[in-house]
């Protein structure tokens, strides 16, 4: 069983009533079917207070505003322009979760659990929907949840404007073939073995590394 198995393979179901690029959702748990249910654009003060840390970086900004509409607002970030990717969509989730809940997730994922990203089709393949999901209680502090969102966005995410690019182009599949030319691997392990080696070839390290030193400054 997975983490989204564990959540009816939907953690949060998403219809896009405002028509929206980019949404953000808080959970802090699941209804009777096991899916979660997530409140929208009301989150933790600390998942908030990360996601300011987070826009210090170029990187972190130039992958928000990728999928921003104009006139989109998140906390105090205002976007004045479409981005090259408005046509896609990403859900950024918190999971405010309680103890129990967490510990079931952790125990799915075989350990401590504090994000992970997603990109692939929507469900009548249409579209292309990314997911950056943050679990909140396995960060003590506003500046670990910004690092968590910098790794989804930049060592696993920086593959998202290929993809995107590909679909716009020529559909599914160029969609596909770009998703297997960047497959990372079960749970982005080829990613992070390139973090582990450092390889400066890899364009998702160096746009993490680069994230880390601006949020820093």
């Amino acid at each position: 069983m997975t983490t989204y198995q564990y959540g009816a393979n939907n953690p949060i179901k998403n219809i896009d009533v405002n028509g929206d690029s980019i949404r953000v959702f808080s959970s802090k748990g699941t209804n009777a079917n096991g899916a979660f249910v997530g409140t929208e654009n009301i989150t933790s003060k600390m998942f908030l207070k990360g996601f300011e840390k987070s826009m210090k970086s170029r990187d972190f900004r130039g992958y928000i505003s990728q999928y921003a509409t104009k006139g989109l607002k998140i906390g105090r970030y205002y976007f004045s322009k479409d981005g090259e990717f408005a046509n896609a969509k990403l859900t950024i989730t918190e999971y405010n979760l309680n103890a129990a809940d967490q510990g079931t997730i952790d125990a799915l994922n075989g350990g401590h659990l504090e994000g992970y990203h997603t990109i692939g089709l929507n469900a009548d393949g249409t579209g292309v929907e990314a997911n950056m999901h943050i679990y909140t209680r396995n960060h003590s502090t506003a500046g670990e949840i910004a690092e968590t969102m910098g790794h989804e966005s930049q060592l696993h995410g920086y593959k998202d404007k290929y993809l995107i690019r590909g679909f716009n182009k020529s559909g599914i599949s160029r969609f596909n073939s770009e998703k297997k030319k960047y497959d990372s691997g079960e749970r982005g392990k080829k990613d992070h073995d390139a973090l582990g080696r450092n390889d400066q070839r890899h364009e998702g390290v160096i746009r993490y590394k680069r994230f880390e030193e601006e949020r820093e400054q």
